[in-house]
Order: C-alpha cells, then sequence, then structure tokens
C-alpha cells in the first residue's frame, strides 16, 4: 500500500495525521506493508518515523515530476494506492497515474466542488456534497459519517454539556497547521474585552508560526492563557473535552471538535471551511463568523457572550454536532478498503449522503 499525501507549512498537518490513523486502522485489520509518498517537512517526517518507522518515500507534488511519479509507481506496483487530494491532484491526468500503475485506487479529499475523481473508491466528508452530483454514486461515500477520527478522539466524546466551572469559561482556540495571517493573534485581540470571563487553551502546531511572539503578547496584556505545542491525539482529545467552547476553522480539527461535542464558533482560513462551516451553521451545529481576514471582532465577542451565557444553545450545538459526525468513520472507511484490498466483489456496493 502506497499513501499520497504532503505535510509542508503551506499544506499542514492535516492530511499526514488522517493518513497515518487510516494506515494504522487497516493495518489493525489485515497485516500489509505501507509506504507514505509525498513532500514532507522535517517535523511532519519524524512524526510518521515515530508512529510507523522509516516509511517515507520524498516525491515532489510539481506537475514537472509527475512522470518520475509514475516511473517510481510503477517499479513498486502496489495492490493500493490512498491518495489524499489537493485541488491540484484531482486532475484526472493525475490521478490516471494511479490508476494505470497501482491495482486498486481509493481517493481521500474535502473537496466542495462538484468534480468526478477517478478512484476505485473516493472517500469525502465534505458535508455539502451530494451523491446525486456524480454519474457513478456507487464509488463515493459522501459526509461526515466518514470523517477519519483518530480513536483517542471518540473515546472523549460527551454525552453531555457540563455546566461552567468556577468564573471563567474555558476556549479552546485551534486553526490546524496553517494559521494564516496569524488567525489566533486576530482572536486573542478581539476577546480582550472578555477576557476576565475567559480562559485560552491555544493550539500550537509543528508548522504554526513561532509561538514566542504570541507568548510574550499574552503575558502583556495580561490574558489567563495556556500554549499547547504538538500534543499526543488523547492529549488533544482531552483538551478539548475540557473546554466549554471552540473557536476553529472547519479543517480537521474543527471536526474533531464537533465529535466531541463541544460548541463551536467557526472563523475560517479558506473558502472550503467557510462553505463547510455556512452548511454547519443551517444544521445548527456551530455558529460561523466567516473569513479570518474578514473577522468582525464585535460578532466575535457576542458569539462568546451568548454561549458562556447559555447552557441551553451549547447543549444543543453540542447534540447537533456529535449527530452529524458520530467518530465511527474511521473504522467504516478502514473495512471499505479491507474489502478492496482482498478483493470482495461487493467491496463499494452503494453510496450515498448520511
Amino acid at each position: 500500500m502506497v499513501y499520497r499525501c504532503d505535510a509542508t507549512p503551506e499544506v499542514g498537518f492535516g492530511h499526514l495525521k488522517r493518513g497515518i490513523d487510516l494506515v494504522e486502522a487497516v493495518k489493525a485489520r489485515v497485516p500489509f506493508e505501507a509506504r507514505f509518498l509525498g513532500t514532507f517537512a522535517d517535523r511532519a517526517r519524524a512524526f510518521i518515523v515515530g508512529r510507523l518507522g522509516e516509511v517515507t518515500i520524498p516525491v515532489s507534488n510539481e506537475p514537472k515530476d509527475d512522470g518520475k511519479l509514475r516511473a517510481m509507481l510503477g517499479e513498486l506496483r502496489p495492490d493500493l494506492a490512498v491518495v489524499d487530494l489537493l485541488e491540484r491532484d484531482a486532475d484526472p491526468g493525475f490521478m490516471r497515474i494511479f490508476r494505470d500503475t497501482c491495482r486498486t485506487t481509493v481517493a481521500i479529499t474535502d473537496d466542495a466542488r462538484k468534480r468526478a475523481i477517478d478512484a476505485d473508491l473516493v472517500v469525502n466528508c465534505n458535508p455539502t456534497q451530494e451523491a446525486s452530483w456524480y454519474a457513478e454514486p456507487h464509488r463515493y461515500r459522501l459526509g461526515l459519517r466518514y470523517f477519519l477520527a483518530d480513536p483517542a478522539l471518540t473515546a472523549e466524546r460527551r454525552s453531555t454539556v457540563p455546566p461552567i466551572r468556577g468564573n471563567r469559561a474555558r476556549v479552546f482556540v485551534g486553526f490546524g497547521g496553517r494559521d494564516v495571517g496569524d488567525s489566533k493573534r486576530r482572536i486573542v485581540d478581539a476577546l480582550e474585552p472578555l477576557k476576565e470571563r475567559l480562559h485560552l487553551d491555544l493550539l500550537v502546531t509543528p508548522f504554526s508560526p513561532s509561538m514566542e511572539t504570541l507568548l510574550a503578547h499574552l503575558k502583556a496584556t495580561d490574558w489567563d492563557a495556556a500554549l499547547h505545542q504538538s500534543l499526543s491525539p488523547p492529549a488533544l482529545a482531552a483538551l478539548i473535552a475540557d473546554a466549554d467552547l471552540a473557536i476553529c476553522s472547519m479543517g480537521n480539527v474543527g471536526y474533531e471538535v464537533l465529535l466531541i461535542g463541544c460548541p463551536l464558533i467557526t472563523v475560517n482560513l479558506v473558502s472550503r471551511q467557510d462553505e463547510i462551516a455556512t452548511c454547519l451553521a443551517a444544521s445548527g451545529a456551530a455558529i460561523n463568523l466567516g473569513m479570518v481576514d474578514r473577522l468582525e471582532p464585535d460578532r466575535l465577542r457576542g458569539a462568546v457572550a451568548r454561549l458562556v451565557d447559555s447552557e441551553d444553545e451549547r447543549r444543543r450545538m453540542s447534540k447537533a454536532g456529535q449527530v452529524l459526525c458520530d467518530g465511527q468513520g474511521l473504522g467504516r472507511v478502514a473495512d471499505l478498503v479491507v474489502d478492496l484490498l482482498t478483493r470482495r466483489p461487493d467491496a463499494v456496493g452503494s453510496a450515498g449522503k448520511a
């Protein structure tokens, strides 16, 4: 098996993290060898080695290097290729490389576009997707039922929303690896008038900008806050579960907040995330404040204050998010991949949005 993804400051860490989770879940069901192909920053490569050993093969994501990729796959002849798609990767010519050289191909994406993808199985947890868009809907698994959640996160799913403890609400703030436009600093500054009512837990990933500047700013402005860097999945799950509400973009961390059941305010880094967040807001699972570069501080403060003051609203949002994202997607997708690996004739079956 080969798993194709990138993990760089520009792309972020989430594609790699869900890839490792899926590989481990499949290996728990059937033994096989796995290789990760892609462009990996040093910290990302160290993360892979720590979880799976020395299994990386550097591969450029530049179109000019597609011939090298085809030649390498031609030598490896994998039984299965899982391709975690960036938008450029959805080009039919890129997917054809894997179709021509690998026995079976699975594509994993968050793409919001109505674009058919040439693979035996396409997993897209973007809730805006509809099976009716595609000529061969049986190849697609769509919706948050297929979000690849680490089991440690699923273990922290809340059964209820507890009352706020003490005189400060705990607010989890996370923007994944791509902290575009100094997003966390924008959130901190917008919430400063409420700082006597809040404690902030800010997630810093291996690809986040240096945290020294942010830490100095928090101290200078006398915030009750903590920065958390490179958390293990159990530690991240516990931190989210301990929060009274969360402020996130709708990348992997946003989905993780939903499945645990933490009330979610979304502030997004790219348009695709904003489309997802708008869909979730329509279901009552999130409060969407749009793009971070157009963030209105008054709206953020109002949303935070409203959730802090209303246990009923926090409870409603928690339940709505957990209905959409039940945390079992990793097992569902791992079972489908095992079916494909073992060539069961009913491997894919019927698909739809769930």
